[in-house]
């Protein structure tokens, strides 16, 4: 992971347990931050629309299973299980603006809040094989 990368997780953290957007933080063209409460999408950065051609606005409220391709739901969920925090990185497919499943490696933390709720941060990046994105 880039230094930049780590460092906006670090960040991010601090955002996370204190329930606020990152909105100031950097982020390289393809990297896209993301805030998750009880895996629904609270904040997306604004880097989403380059790298899947959606506003951020279009994931806002979504559960990670209705992003998520359905072949790579099982290797998210592990990662939000009741009681689960720590490191997240997992790889999985999310679909574009014109239907293509595109591959997006997601690197963050899980971290308790309120009791009962948890919140992660996470950020994305391109990890398409060589050759591009699957087909809808």
């Amino acid at each position: 992971m880039s230094r930049v990368s780590q460092t906006s997780i670090d960040r991010e953290q601090g955002c996370c347990l204190a329930a606020e957007p990152p909105s100031s933080l950097p982020a390289e063209p393809h990297e896209v931050h993301c805030v998750l409460h009880d895996g629904v999408v609270t904040f997306v950065g604004s880097a989403t629309t380059l790298v899947t051609g959606l506003p951020p606005e279009h994931f806002h409220g979504m559960h990670v299973s209705e992003v998520v391709h359905p072949d790579d739901l099982r290797h998210v969920e592990r990662f939000m299980a009741p009681g689960w925090t720590g490191e997240i990185s997992v790889t999985f497919r999310v679909q574009d603006i014109e239907g293509r499943w595109r591959w997006r490696s997601a690197r963050g933390v899980r971290a308790a809040g309120p009791p009962g709720q948890y919140s992660a941060v996470v950020v994305l990046r391109d990890a398409d094989p060589p050759g591009g994105a699957s087909p809808a």
